[in-house]
């Protein structure tokens, strides 16, 4: 019997309707008071003494003093928000969420040549056919589409006669370590949650371990592997009449996410021990935060500011940077650093003939062929997305500083002159606008912001 059937047969399915309500003013002491009036009424159901109704009534009212303190406490908080210029309707729907009153998001409803399409199928069909252009690259500058077409002419081979040490097959140790690190997510197509894989018996293991080195060695993955199902959410701030107001979340198979994480393990220890990520980048590593990029440049800013220079600096943002992402670059770039045998096998498998399905309100598209890019949902996705964009901060002139995390780009120029600091950030861009050009990727022009100092 397989996973899937055993979870069939002993795993109720819920449904997608919202059973809780969301409140604003649930806090983890509610939550704990809840839990202990429940385990107190447990008990007592378990084994009806006095002893235990009275301690289950005493559990309850301070259940409801706890609760009761939180609802009061959030509506003063927001009371004493409230001014002469708030909105009416913004009030109301504030007292309709310390209520209770769920509201679901409203189905998409797209704009298309003046039209409104509000057919859960028909708004799937667009927005899977807007990702598939995107995919494309049509957006693209035409001379690289020519060259990249040229470029994809030149076959590159993986093949290896020596044993390298991140080609060894997995251990039981590894995929216990990596199962027990992973977190609770949605099931992807073919509806195995990670829960399940994470209670298999060890023997079960046994066969799953065995199931990944032997894909691991003949480096040909299922097919199911490569279908993700795509969920729209719309961005904040946007009307959601458009299609690229959505923001696509993949749901991919739980046992690829799994054999995903034993291979991104070995690839990012090999990139790190080998000091083949840019010193720049400080996206999903280990020892590296947000707050470090930040750091730096308040240091830079400041030890300007100590020499009575001026500072300008330029935040970039690429757009759909994982959606076009060049996949035959990330193979030659993996090429270049000498990757051999399995590992650079297994990810020119993962990445080609990948299909999606976009899923809106329960309806799905028909098939979609993603021509390039890596799936927002993919483990791998972003250690592939770190590795294409690597080589950024290496074409900046000496005096710029740079930092970059993950798609997240930042430059900065300090002097005495501030005409001359322009004229090398200018430098500076048009070596970056360059290197988008012939990498595949193309920066968007409402999210790049300049800052004076």
């Amino acid at each position: 019997m397989s996973v899937y059937t055993a979870a069939s047969h002993s795993i109720p399915q819920t449904s997608c309707r919202h059973s809780q309500k969301c409140v604003p003013w649930w806090s983890p002491a509610c939550a704990r008071a809840v839990r202990l009036k429940r385990a107190a009424w447990g008990r007592y159901r378990y084994n009806r003494t006095a002893e235990r109704l009275l301690d289950f009534k005493q559990k309850r009212a301070i259940a409801r003093r706890v609760i009761c303190e939180a609802k009061r406490t959030c509506w003063q908080d927001y009371v004493s928000t409230i001014t002469s210029a708030s909105s009416m309707s913004a009030v109301w729907k504030k007292v309709r969420k310390l209520s209770g009153k769920y509201s679901p998001d409203p189905a998409p409803v797209l704009r298309v040549t003046g039209v409104d399409v509000a057919n859960p199928l028909d708004v799937a069909i667009e927005l899977g056919t807007h990702l598939l252009r995107i995919s494309r690259g049509l957006h693209l500058c035409p001379s690289f589409l020519s060259s990249k077409s040229a470029r994809e002419l030149v076959p590159l081979d993986f093949s290896s006669l020596r044993e390298e040490q991140y080609n060894v097959p997995f251990t039981l140790q590894e995929l216990e370590a990596t199962l027990s690190a992973c977190r609770s997510s949605a099931a992807g197509p073919d509806d195995i949650h990670i829960r399940m894989l994470q209670h298999l018996h060890r023997s079960a293991l046994v066969v799953l371990l065995h199931l990944f080195n032997l894909i691991w060695a003949q480096g040909v993955l299922p097919q199911l592997w490569k279908f993700a199902i795509v969920l729209p959410f719309r961005k904040l701030g946007t009307t959601g009449h458009d299609a690229s107001h959505y923001r696509p979340i993949a749901l991919t198979s739980a046992v690829c996410k799994v054999m995903e994480r034993l291979v991104n393990r070995r690839l990012m220890w090999h990139l790190e021990t080998h000091n083949s990520l840019s010193a720049s980048q400080y996206g999903f590593r280990k020892g590296r935060s947000t707050i470090d990029p930040l750091l730096r440049l308040d240091t830079y800013v400041r030890n300007a500011f100590a020499n009575n220079h001026s500072v300008i600096a330029i935040f970039f943002d690429l757009e759909k940077a994982y959606d076009t992402t060049w996949r035959y670059n990330i193979l030659a770039q993996a090429h270049s650093l000498g990757l051999r045998g399995n590992l650079p096998s297994f990810l020119k498998n993962f990445l080609t003939d990948r299909h999606f399905r976009v899923r809106v309100n329960n309806v799905l598209s028909p098939d979609f062929v993603q021509a390039e890019g890596v799936s927002q949902g993919c483990v791998l996705s972003t250690t592939l997305f770190l590795h294409a964009i690597n080589d950024l901060a290496s074409v900046l002139p000496p005096n710029i500083w740079s930092s970059l995390y993950v798609d997240d780009f930042a430059i900065a120029c300090a002097g005495a002159d501030c005409h001359l600091i322009a004229v090398s950030l200018q430098h500076a861009v048009d070596r970056v606008s360059t290197w988008a050009t012939t990498h595949g990727f193309k920066f968007s022009s409402t999210k790049t912001h300049q800052n004076f100092h």
